[in-house]
C-alpha cells in the first residue's frame, strides 16, 4: 500500500492514520482492495481517510473547515465552538459535548485531514 502512495511523505503519513484506526484484518484488506487505489497519490489516501471517517456528523464537521480560507490559523477550542453552534456534534449521555468536539477534532488529525502546526 505505501507502494501506492507514490513515495510521497503526506499520503503515507495519511494511511499510517487511517491503518491505526483499523483493528482487524479484514478491515485493513478493504482499504487494500478499495477502488480508490486506482488514482494515485496523496489525494487517494486522502480520500480513503474521508469515507472511513467513524460519523456522518464527523463528515460534516470537516466539511465546514472548507470555509476557512487555506493557510488559516484556527483554535481547536473556537472550531470544537463552532460545530456546536451549528449541531454537528452528537451528544453522547456519557460524555461532554466537549468531549465530544475534541475527539472529533483528534480524529481529523490522525486522519491527516486537519493540520497541527505545533
Amino acid at each position: 500500500m505505501v507502494k501506492r502512495c507514490g513515495v510521497l511523505p503526506q499520503a503515507i503519513k495519511t494511511l499510517g492514520g487511517l491503518l491505526y484506526s483499523k483493528k482487524t484484518e479484514q478491515e485493513w484488506l478493504q482499504i487494500q482492495n478499495s477502488e480508490i487505489w486506482n488514482s494515485e497519490g496523496v489525494l487517494s489516501s486522502l480520500r480513503l481517510s474521508y469515507d472511513n471517517l467513524p460519523y456522518s456528523s464527523l463528515k460534516r464537521c470537516f466539511a465546514y473547515c472548507s470555509v476557512i480560507p487555506k493557510d488559516s490559523y484556527v483554535y481547536k477550542d473556537e472550531l470544537i465552538q463552532i460545530w456546536m453552534a451549528l449541531g454537528f456534534l452528537i451528544e453522547d449521555s456519557n460524555a461532554l459535548i466537549e468531549d465530544t468536539g475534541n475527539q472529533y477534532f483528534n480524529i481529523l488529525l490522525w486522519n491527516s485531514l486537519l493540520q497541527d502546526t505545533e
